[in-house]
């Protein structure tokens, strides 16, 4: 992929003396692979692929946002499911009745996926990782600071 490798050579050039490029991808487990959660991680995958071509060490992120809520019932669940509506997707019972949780059965059909591409990737599950107490201090600081994050991001 000729844009890859653009896209490569320019973290390369901003970036000469970087050990280790951390890229990252991300959806929400709200059912069914479909074309746009695979665009996601494989436009991603191209990126370290062509560091990796060129030399570097890289790390490959994709994050689980199963922490995000339940914001509607897909035409392929039950519509009982409503009752879940504003929930985590990691404490929703799985639709289908065989894994732990509603985040659990769309986490791992996309894995599964993966694994068929050869796609190779760290996963983060952002349920455990805010139960687990990993974000708390970033968060109280985000909200100490809260007035200078505003000024930021007006500036854009």
């Amino acid at each position: 992929m000729h844009w890859a490798y653009e896209v490569a050579h320019e973290l390369i050039r901003k970036h000469p003396n970087k050990e280790t490029f951390v890229c990252a991808a991300g959806i929400s487990p709200s059912g069914s692979v479909h074309i746009g959660n695979f665009r996601e991680i494989v436009t991603t995958y191209f990126v370290v692929r062509a560091l990796q071509d060129l030399g570097k060490k890289t790390r490959f992120i994709f994050s689980w946002d199963d922490y995000d809520r339940f914001r509607k019932v897909p035409k392929n669940i039950d519509p009982s499911f409503g009752r879940y509506i504003g929930m985590p997707y990691c404490d929703i019972p799985d639709p289908h009745g065989c894994h732990n949780s509603y985040a659990d059965h769309f986490e791992k059909e996309f894995e599964k996926s993966l694994q068929a591409f050869g796609i190779e990737v760290e996963f983060i599950y952002q349920h455990a990782e805010y139960r687990s107490g990993r974000y708390n201090e970033n968060i109280l600081e985000s909200l100490y600071k809260r007035k200078e994050i505003y000024d930021i991001l007006m500036g854009f």
